[in-house]
Parts: structure tokens; sequence; C-alpha cells
């Protein structure tokens, strides 16, 4: 039995298209995107169905400016947002 395995789709140009981690039958993967620079968004599912969502926004400079993470059940909500001060430091 596989308690384990990781699986990477890279495209024909080196990009990575799909990665996908299976633990103990909860799976998290990174969805698909056009222009993919950094990973965006990562799905958790058990048994197909999504249980925790996280979702992470970049500024142009590529700096995290916010994260959010939704739950399917029970409906839990984390999020915060970061700004950047003259320093470019996160505040």
């Amino acid at each position: 039995m596989n308690l384990f395995s990781v699986r990477i789709f890279w495209s024909t140009i080196g990009r990575l298209v799909t990665s996908s981690a299976a633990v103990y039958g909860t799976t998290i993967s990174n969805p698909y995107r056009a222009n993919p620079s950094l990973i965006d968004q990562l799905v958790q599912k058990r048994a197909g169905s999504p249980v925790l969502t996280t979702t992470k926004q970049f500024d142009k400079l590529n700096r995290l400016s916010g994260i959010s993470s939704v739950s399917s059940v029970p409906s839990v909500v984390n999020s915060a947002s970061y700004g950047f001060n003259s320093a470019n430091q996160r505040t």
C-alpha cells in the first residue's frame, strides 16, 4: 500500500503544469496557470472533494501580499494581508 506519492507534470518548454502529493488518502495539488511564476493556489482534497483551499496574492515584485485559507467543513476562513514599508520590509 502506497501511503505517500508525489506527481509533478512539466510542459514541453519546462514549466510546471501541475503537481500533487498524496498522503494517507489526502491529495494536495496546485492547478494549472497560464503564466505560472509562483504557486498561488493549493487545493487539499479527500476522496476527490476539496477540504482546504489556500490562495496567495503577490505584488508586481513577486512579494507575498496576502494569503487566505478556506475550509469546507466547517466553513472556516483565515486570511492575512501584508504591506511593505520604505525599507522593503513586510508590515
